[in-house]
């Protein structure tokens, strides 16, 4: 006997879903722009949100239910040598995909200060 366990994440509406990245991104999320020496382009955008190695299924979750970015673990002692912890960070870097994180603040906009720094 095969039981299909769906994750009772996936029962979340997109509406639901996307407020509650909205949130999310308001805390922990950073956009990132900075010069591309590759190619024709002479700047490359980046959206990223940094949390807990504990916190990884999270954003495990987020990459598959947007099918968006990157998943990278980066060791943060170097920046804080008191603390020596992992971090796990989602990266969106692609263009096609920060337009469409782009598309969900639009719909969905940040607030207060975040909401400046993603209209800039």
């Amino acid at each position: 006997m095969s039981l299909n366990k769906q994750d009772p994440r996936d029962r979340i509406s997109n509406s639901d879903f996307y407020e509650y990245l909205r949130g999310l991104f308001f805390g922990e999320s950073n956009f990132q722009i900075t010069q591309d020496h590759r190619g024709n382009c002479s700047f490359k955008f980046k959206f990223r949100i940094g949390l807990h190695i504990n916190d990884r299924p999270l954003l495990v979750y987020i990459r598959n239910r947007l099918g968006l970015g990157k998943i990278f673990p980066i060791s943060i002692e170097s920046i804080f040598p008191e603390k020596d912890k992992l971090t796990s960070v989602w990266e969106v870097y692609s263009l096609d995909d920060v337009l469409k994180i782009i598309n969900i603040f639009d719909k969905y906009p940040l607030n207060t200060t975040k909401q400046l720094d993603y209209l800039a």
